[in-house]
């Protein structure tokens, strides 16, 4: 059997590795067909990460403040007349509020998304 390394050979796809003698006398190839991971590098960034709490906070704590902001500055437009004191209201609530209602909206989504991935066949 040869001895050698193993070298990718892109160009008959990416599965392909061909073992390359040291010596150049005997040029035999060997060909074997090896797993993608294996025959080619693959970086962190081309794998699916796992949803985190992290990530399930960041998607739901700006849509809570803009939630939180609409209906309470469209409520107190209706309520007042005013839409200097409108807009003030509802930007008040939702510093104060749309942050840690997002952020509970946001643990809940995460908790709902393992429960049901667990019941997943």
């Amino acid at each position: 059997m040869p001895t050698g390394r193993l070298v990718v050979n892109r160009d008959q796809g990416p599965y392909r590795v061909r073992s390359v003698p040291n010596d150049h006398e005997d040029m035999t190839t060997v060909s074997m067909h090896l797993p993608v991971t294996a025959a080619t590098e693959t970086s962190v960034a081309t794998k699916k990460q796992p949803f985190t709490m992290r990530d399930a906070q960041i998607r739901m704590i700006p849509l809570s403040v803009v939630v939180v902001f609409s209906i309470t500055a469209i409520a107190s437009y209706f309520a007042s007349g005013e839409l200097g004191e409108a807009i003030g209201v509802g930007a008040f609530m939702a510093f104060w509020i749309g942050g840690g209602f997002g952020a509970i909206m946001g643990g809940a989504l995460w908790n709902h998304h393992n429960e049901a991935s667990l019941y997943k066949n």
